[in-house]
């Protein structure tokens, strides 16, 4: 009886959302029946694994998730006899079973496949083995497969050259500079490369290489420049703020379409907006501009990625090894336009044809942004940056959608008569609390910085206030029309009551 009413409700919902055209399908990863057995073999396996080291290390996440080499307890796996067993499996079971899978399958196959699961542990167990030695030894074996979890090839080659470094080995450090030059790598995501370049001088100064024989950048290294932003204290006590819940005195009150601005963002805008710079704050207007971009791109045909019409991204989105991989051809001729001046004409062309059909895609905020804006956004950063903010972006969605630049600022009326540095930043916000950027933030601020991207980040500092400000602070509180004038009751002391009696 309640199917008919189901349905209905579905259909009613489905016509006030719309979602983008694109090619469904649906093809299993498992060619028979053996193959769906040895994937579930290996996922109990990393079962274990995963319970192994969470016990170990008192971890509190749940048993089910995936678990990667960033995500171990802090302090690692302190337990002795969960140490031990863990090693054990390690050894015995995981590393013997991974070296036999190396056969290079499909990217959107990829996280069906027991060698990917298995590359994962491996992963995963590097920090917890402890010796440099046998670290080293595994990384070179990571290093040296081209199958299995290839976005991870930065982060390897990094944690490798820092090894050699720390150990002092000179043979280990040659090998590390040879590393080190493959920067150029495609494979080595954006992120990677400025923190390996700095290990790379390091090694070089280390083993004394000639000036002339020195791997050579190709990209012009400048730090992020810095402003102070002075934000008076906040106030002990404040009106309730219900403004998110667009509630006011009881009563319902329906919202603009503006966005909530994070502490100290309005503040920031404003200092910019008095140097005369027009500013946007809140990451949707990147994940805006950069979806646009790359619209049709996100909505490539790949096998089993769209299996119902009622989707605004593909399922494999947030895989870091599928998603990237599995358009990247696509994704590089799109940079190569986009790169070469033509980002405007595709921003024109995407958004016209999204809004037109007012389509619900991923990331994208039609309601908070104007298209003058993006346009004049487009046009004041030079084309190879916008097309580096577009590759870091999407070579690993799930990871970089944290970690981006807060604001962005630019001055599109002086775009054709000034300097790069003058026309567009990408802005960050230090807060009083905040005693260093995030490691997401690092991973973007070290890729826009080697992407030559214009970036900037504001360090807050709160004014003290004075006595008198804080007897005369007002606290925005409507004024109680029976109370005006009224004097509040004097405190009679205890000695002039006796005086009186």
């Amino acid at each position: 009886m309640l199917l008919p009413i189901v349905l209905e409700e579905l259909s009613r919902a489905d016509s006030e959302i719309k979602f983008p055209d694109y090619k469904l399908g649906r093809r299993s990863p498992f060619k028979c029946r053996t193959d769906l057995l040895a994937y579930e073999a290996v996922l109990e396996l990393e079962n274990q694994f995963v319970t192994l080291i969470r016990e170990g290390g008192d971890a509190t996440k749940a048993d089910s998730q995936p678990l990667l080499s960033g995500d171990l307890p802090e302090g690692g796996v302190r337990h002795p006899l969960a140490r031990e067993r863990l090693l054990s499996l390690l050894h015995i079971d995981i590393i013997p079973r991974w070296r036999t899978h190396h056969s290079i399958v499909p990217a959107w196959m990829q996280w069906a496949s027991p060698g990917h699961v298995l590359t994962r542990m491996v992963d995963a167990a590097l920090p917890v083995l402890q010796d440099d030695a046998q670290e080293i030894s595994l990384l070179n074996e990571l290093l040296g497969q081209t199958a299995w979890m290839q976005s991870r090839r930065g982060a390897w080659s990094l944690r490798r050259m820092q090894l050699s470094l720390a150990r002092k080995n000179e043979d280990e450090m040659q090998e590390a500079l040879e590393l080190g030059a493959s920067l150029s790598d495609p494979s080595i995501g954006l992120v990677w490369r400025l923190p390996m370049l700095r290990c790379l001088r390091e090694l070089e100064g280390v083993l004394k290489v000639d000036q002339v024989d020195r791997y050579v950048a190709g990209t012009t290294l400048t730090e992020p420049t810095s402003k102070d932003l002075s934000v008076p204290r906040e106030r002990t006590k404040k009106p309730p703020n219900n403004a998110k819940k667009g509630k006011c005195k009881g009563k319902e009150k329906e919202e603009p379409a503006v966005p909530l601005l994070p502490e100290y963002e309005a503040e920031a805008l404003q200092l910019y907006h008095n140097e005369d710079y027009e500013a946007l704050a809140g990451k949707e207007i990147l994940t805006t501009l950069l979806g646009i971009l790359m619209h049709d791109v996100l909505f490539t045909d790949v096998p089993s990625t769209f299996q119902s019409k009622h989707q605004y991204a593909p399922l494999d989105i947030a895989d870091s090894e599928s998603f990237f991989a599995s358009r990247q051809d696509v994704v590089t001729t799109r940079l190569q336009s986009i790169a070469q001046g033509k980002g405007r004409d595709l921003l024109e062309e995407n958004y016209d044809f999204v809004m037109e059909k007012d389509l619900s895609i991923v990331g994208m905020r039609w309601d908070l942004y104007k298209v003058e804006d993006l346009k004049q956004i487009v046009t004041c950063i030079p084309p190879a940056a916008l097309a580096s903010l577009c590759e870091i972006f999407w070579q690993d969605y799930a990871a970089r959608i944290d970690g981006m630049p807060e604001l962005v600022v630019w001055k599109a009326s002086d775009a054709s008569t000034q300097g790069m540095e003058d026309v567009y930043k990408l802005v960050y916000i230090r807060r009083p609390q905040d005693s260093k950027f995030s490691d997401s933030q690092m991973l973007w601020l070290d890729a826009l910085q080697y992407a030559q991207v214009n970036v900037e980040y504001l360090k807050v500092t709160l004014l003290k206030k004075r006595k008198k400000d804080e007897e005369d602070d007002d606290l925005d509180f409507e004024p109680d029309e029976e109370a005006v004038g009224r004097k509040k009751p004097r405190k009679r002391s205890r000695r002039s009551a006796n005086v009186e009696t």
